[in-house]
Formats: C-alpha cells, sequence, structure tokens
C-alpha cells in the first residue's frame, strides 16, 4: 500500500514540477500537471515494465488509492459526525423549557388541623425613671422618693416597692465597691421574702407614680460629716415586685450619692428591669 501511495505521489509531484518548469503555475499549467503530463510518464514505465507489468502496477496503485481515500474521508466524516450531532441534541434540549412541577392542593379537611401561631400574652413593665434622696439631716431619718411607670401594655394588680437605705464606706476600688453593693442588695432579698407583696392596680402605660420611704434609725452628724467629706456614701437599693395576669415579676435600681448629695448617680450593678 505504501509503495502504491508513494507511487501516486511521485507521479502527480513529477507532473507538476514539469508542468511549472514549462507553463508556471496558473489554472492552465495545473490542469496539464494533472490530465496531459502524466502521459508521457505512463509511456515510460510502459517502455520498462511492458503491458502487463504496467497494467497489474496501475491496478494496485489505483486500488491502495482508493482504500486510504474512503479510510480518510470514513474517519474524517465519523469525527464528524460524533462533534456535530450531540452538539446539536444538546442545543436542541437547551430550547425545550422545563417542565413545571405542580403539587396538589391539600384537601378541605387537611386545614382543620393547622395551627394557629400562638400569640404572645401582653405583659406589664415597671420601668424605674429616678430615684430622690428627699432629706438626710442630722438626728433625723433618710427619706426616698421613687419614680416609676407600668410601661407595659398588662395591667398590674399587684406591687410593693422594697427599699433598703444605708450608709457605708465608699471605694474608688471598683471591685470593693461592687462587693458593698451586692452585700446591701442581699438585704433588700431578704425584706422580699418577709413581706408579701400588697394589692394595687396600675393600668397599662401608667403615668409616673411615686413610692415615699422613711428610714428607720436616725442620722448621727459625725456619720453625715463623714458622707460630706466623701468617705461614705448614701445607698438606697430597692426592688419592685409586681404581678400581672401572666406572672411575677420584678424591676432593680441601685443609686448612691455623697458630697454635697445634690444628684444621685447610679451603681455598678442591679439596675436590671426584666
Amino acid at each position: 500500500m505504501l509503495s502504491a501511495l508513494a507511487f501516486c505521489l511521485e507521479l502527480l509531484t513529477q507532473a507538476f514540477l514539469l508542468t511549472v518548469s514549462w507553463m508556471g503555475t496558473s489554472p492552465l499549467a495545473i490542469l496539464v500537471s494533472v490530465v496531459i503530463v502524466p502521459i508521457p510518464i505512463l509511456i515510460r514505465k510502459w517502455v520498462k515494465q511492458g503491458w502487463h507489468g504496467l497494467r497489474v502496477h496501475i491496478f494496485e496503485n489505483v486500488r491502495d488509492t482508493v482504500v486510504y481515500t474512503a479510510l480518510i474521508w470514513s474517519l474524517f466524516i465519523g469525527f464528524n459526525l460524533f462533534v456535530t450531532i450531540p452538539g446539536r441534541i444538546r442545543a436542541k434540549a437547551d430550547q425545550i423549557p422545563s417542565p413545571l412541577v405542580v403539587h396538589p392542593s391539600p384537601p378541605d379537611w387537611a386545614h382543620k388541623f393547622e395551627r394557629n401561631p400562638a400569640l404572645a400574652s401582653p405583659r406589664s413593665h415597671i420601668h424605674v425613671t429616678a430615684v430622690d434622696l428627699v432629706s438626710a439631716s442630722p438626728g433625723g431619718v433618710i427619706k426616698v422618693r421613687t419614680h416609676f411607670q407600668n410601661i407595659g401594655d398588662a395591667e398590674i394588680t399587684q406591687l410593693r416597692n422594697y427599699i433598703v437605705m444605708a450608709i457605708r464606706p465608699f471605694s474608688e476600688d471598683l471591685k470593693v465597691q461592687i462587693e458593698t453593693e451586692d452585700s446591701l442588695f442581699e438585704e433588700v432579698k431578704k425584706a422580699a421574702k418577709k413581706l408579701p407583696i400588697a394589692p394595687n392596680q396600675i393600668p397599662g402605660h401608667s403615668i409616673v407614680l411615686n413610692s415615699d420611704n422613711s428610714g428607720t434609725s436616725r442620722l448621727p452628724p459625725e456619720l453625715l460629716g463623714k458622707v460630706e467629706a466623701g468617705s461614705f456614701a448614701i445607698y438606697l437599693i430597692g426592688r419592685i415586685m409586681y404581678r400581672d395576669s401572666s406572672k411575677l415579676r420584678h424591676a432593680d435600681y441601685c443609686y448612691w450619692t455623697k458630697g454635697d448629695v445634690n444628684g444621685m448617680k447610679l451603681c455598678f450593678a442591679h439596675n436590671q428591669e426584666p
């Protein structure tokens, strides 16, 4: 087969070179190289090999050439079909819209088992707006006024204000100061356990109300002198316990003052209104 292909290539090459050398590269020259020029070459082959040898040689070369040509074209066509047909199929598939998935509607009886979302019940909410030191004079008792209001939606049915009024050392050390506030707040919780809350009706979104409280011990002048000097402070710490239709709740507050005792300051802890 290789000899046949080589013969054909040799034949065409010789014909083309001879034609180019005689007539150039015009279309007529190419036609002459393909059709006319091979005739003298075949005659030369006939002289060397005779009629029988020339016929056998031409037949074998033509046969091998046809086989090679058919093989090359079959590979080309097969590759073209392998590449283009799947591509066309994919292109057509992309043009077809995806089917819509339709979910069937549930039967009417299924709605009977649906659960309505639980609505949060309205609640009350005590907010302490301020705590005032009404008086703290030598020989007298500490008097305090607590301002608060119900900013919630629910009505309050029971309420009591538990408060501790005390004079204790004041420390610039944060840890020591928090320990002092914690110890006084423990006294507030003890008082809340001893004395139950009392009936008090306060509507939702109420106006600011007042709770007046007085101490039980008279203030010695030397202790008030330490408050004015700043080494001691007056602490007002309390818890308002209240109840609405849902549960028992509370609001905590803690204030202190020293020096000229004008204005109260918030403590570091115990000012929560859950």
